[in-house]
C-alpha cells in the first residue's frame, strides 16, 4: 500500500503555500530494513524525480519487504526559481547558502547494557525528539526544510539523496566503510568519503551512526554490529542538471532496487555488482580555468584520461582567434564539467578523480 501525505513547508508573501509530497510504501515484513529516498533538494537537479516515479510504479506492483519513504521535489522553493529558461535552484537566494548544507548532525548516545536493536531504537527516538524540539524554534527556511526532511528519514536504515551535477558522468558518494555495498547501485564511479560532516544529508546519517559505533567500540560494547551494517547515507549524482530521461531513470531505478535487495529492503534476486572505480574524497580534484572564453570540453566524462591529454580547449579572440588547451596534469578520470561553454578565468572548469583504484 502506498500512502500520500502533503506536508506544508513554506508560505509565500502572495499567500501561496508550498508543500512536499511524502509517499510512504508499507512493506510486507515489519522486521525488514527500511529506506528513505529524496530528490531535487537543488531545484535544477530533476532526474531523481523520474527515478522516484519509476520506483513508485515498481512498488505499486510489487511491495517491498521494508517500509520506504519517498519524497520527490524535496525543495519546491528551489524548483520554482527560474531565470529565463534556467533553474538556478542550488543556493538560497536570501542567504547564499547551499541548500544541501543545512542538515544537522545528531550526537547519538548509547548505553552499553542494551542489545544493539534496542539501542538503535532508543537512539532514533532521541533523534526524533531533538528534531521536533529544533523545529519548534525560529529558523531560516533552509534549515527548517532540511530538519523537516531529516525527521522523515529518522527511521530509515538507508538514506538515498538523489542529485545531479553540472554536466557529468553518473557517480555516487559513499561512507568509506560501505564501499563494497555501494557497488550494488551499478554506478561505475564511487567517491569514498571519511567521517567528516560537511552539512549534507548523507553525512548527517553516516557520520552520526559512525561516531556512535566508534564510541561503543572504545567501551568494549559486547553487541557491536559489523561496521557495514550501520545505517548509511548515500548521495547519487544521476547525470546533468536541467535534463530528465525516462529511459535512463529506468536504469537508475534498477540500480537502486539492486542495492535495496542487497540490503534486505526489497525482495528478489540480487545482481552481481558492476565493476567500479573508487576515489578517496581527498583525491577528487577541482581544475579551475586558467583562461576566459568559450570552452569546448573535449574529454569524455567518466573515461580515463592520461597525463598530458587535452581535457578542454578555450576559444579567445585577440589579433585573431586562439584556442588554449587545458591538459591533465596527471592520470585522472574527468567526472563533471562546467555547465556552460561561457567560462571566466578562475571558474570551476572540471572535477576529476585521481589515484583511482578498482573495487
Amino acid at each position: 500500500m502506498i500512502r500520500l501525505k502533503r506536508l506544508p513547508v513554506r508560505s509565500l508573501a502572495s499567500g501561496a503555500r508550498l508543500d512536499i509530497l511524502v509517499y510512504t510504501v508499507k512493506g510486507t515484513d515489519p522486521c525488514a530494513n527500511r529506506a528513505y529516498i529524496q530528490s531535487s533538494m537543488h531545484g535544477s537537479e530533476v532526474q531523481g524525480n523520474a527515478v522516484i516515479a519509476e520506483l513508485l510504479a515498481e512498488f505499486a506492483q510489487t511491495p517491498p519487504l521494508g517500509d520506504i519513504v519517498l519524497v520527490p521535489n524535496a525543495n519546491p522553493f528551489a524548483i520554482n526559481q527560474k531565470s529565463g529558461e534556467y533553474t538556478p535552484g542550488r543556493f538560497d537566494p536570501t542567504t547564499g547558502e547551499n541548500w544541501n548544507r543545512n542538515y544537522w548532525l545528531p550526537r547519538l548516545r548509547g548505553s552499553g547494557r542494551l542489545p544493539w536493536d534496542r539501542l538503535k531504537q532508543k537512539a532514533r527516538a532521541q533523534m526524533a525528539a531533538e528534531l521536533r524540539a529544533r523545529l519548534k524554534s525560529d529558523l531560516p527556511f533552509g534549515q527548517r526544510l532540511a530538519l523537516t526532511l531529516q525527521s522523515l528519514a529518522v527511521g530509515a536504515d538507508y538514506v538515498l539523496d538523489l542529485h545531479c551535477a553540472n554536466v557529468c558522468a553518473r557517480h555516487l558518494y559513499t561512507p568509506d566503510y560501505a564501499e563494497d555495498a555501494a557497488r550494488y547501485f551499478q554506478i561505475p564511479l564511487i567517491l569514498s568519503i571519511p567521517a567528516e560532516f560537511g552539512g549534507a544529508m548523507d553525512e548527517s546519517v553516516s557520520c552520526a551512526w559512525w561516531a556512535l559505533w566508534q564510541e561503543l567500540a572504545a567501551r568494549d560494547y559486547p553487541h557491536l554490529p559489523p561496521l557495514q551494517d550501520l545505517p548509511q547515507g548515500y548521495t547519487l549524482e544521476l547525470g546533468g542538471q536541467e535534463v530528465i530521461s525516462r529511459e535512463e531513470a529506468r536504469r537508475d531505478a534498477a540500480g537502486i532496487l539492486n542495492f535495496l535487495r542487497r540490503k534486505g529492503v526489497v525482495g528478489g534476486r540480487v545482481r552481481k555488482p558492476a565493476a567500479a572505480l573508487v576515489c578517496d574524497l581527498g583525491d577528487y580534484k577541482t581544475i579551475y580555468s586558467r583562461y576566459a572564453g568559450h570552452t569546448d570540453f573535449t574529454a569524455p566524462m567518466g573515461a580515463p584520461a592520461r597525463k598530458g591529454q587535452q581535457l578542454a580547449q578555450t576559444l579567445q579572440f585577440g589579433a585573431g582567434p586562439t584556442w588554449l588547451s587545458t591538459v591533465a596534469e596527471e592520470a585522472c578520470i574527468p567526472v563533471l564539467h562546467h555547465s556552460s561553454a561561457v567560462v571566466h578565468q578562475g571558474s570551476e572548469l572540471l572535477k576529476v578523480m585521481t589515484n583511482v583504484r578498482e573495487a
